[in-house]
């Protein structure tokens, strides 16, 4: 894609990752001074943390079906040029297209880790919170291992990623991603209903989720 800014200026590929973490400190910024106020105003309380979850997960799925969206874009001007065989071909649409995916992403984590770290550092033993923190940069470890392991099997499981981009099928992997996302989100809910957070359950008040 292209990624000239002006006739002087081109994006370093590897900066764009960038994007994500501008918007998280962006949301984050939002929502500790505007978006949870707002809804502790509307609603008489704040999410608590199973929530904030939650909306990381849906967020994290949408912005893998975003990607896959800006992909198939990319993939349909490949092709009406007749470019799958220039595996170097310089699609004619701006990299800028993927800061949308990328900022959604920023928000999923804006939401995701800090609401782990409150469940974490709320619900562990005195004597385990110290681990709250530690626990977010596992999961972030695992989950970098895992993603690895998926493409590695839809690599070897269909033809969707080849050396040459411009004859991939990466939205495909895209929207698979997003599934498993939202099948993940599914039985997070399942157990997010089932959970007690234990200083409520301490209190004997009614069980919030």
């Amino acid at each position: 894609m292209g990624r000239s800014l002006g006739h002087h200026f081109t994006v370093p590929a590897g900066s764009l990752q960038v994007v994500t973490l501008t918007a998280t400190a962006i949301f984050l910024s939002l929502l500790d001074r505007l978006l949870l106020p707002l809804w502790h105003f509307l609603t008489d309380h704040i999410p608590t943390p199973l929530q904030r979850i939650g909306v990381g997960h849906v967020l994290n799925a949408a912005a893998m079906a975003a990607s896959a969206l800006v992909e198939r874009r990319r993939s349909a001007i490949v092709h009406a040029r007749h470019a799958e065989g220039q595996a170097g071909w310089i699609v004619p649409m701006s990299a800028l297209w993927l800061m949308l995916p990328l900022a959604m992403t920023g928000a999923a984590e804006a939401l995701h880790f800090p609401g782990q770290v409150a469940l974490y550092y709320q619900e562990f033993p005195q004597s385990l919170r110290s681990m709250a923190t530690a626990m977010v940069g596992l999961i972030i470890a695992a989950g970098f291992y895992l993603s690895t392991a998926v493409v590695g099997l839809i690599r070897r499981a269909t033809n969707w990623l080849p050396d040459n981009i411009n004859t991939s099928r990466l939205e495909y992997a895209y929207w698979s991603i997003a599934v498993l996302g939202m099948i993940n989100f599914g039985y997070y809910l399942l157990c997010a209903n089932l959970y007690k957070y234990r200083r409520v359950a301490d209190m004997g008040e009614p069980n919030q989720r």
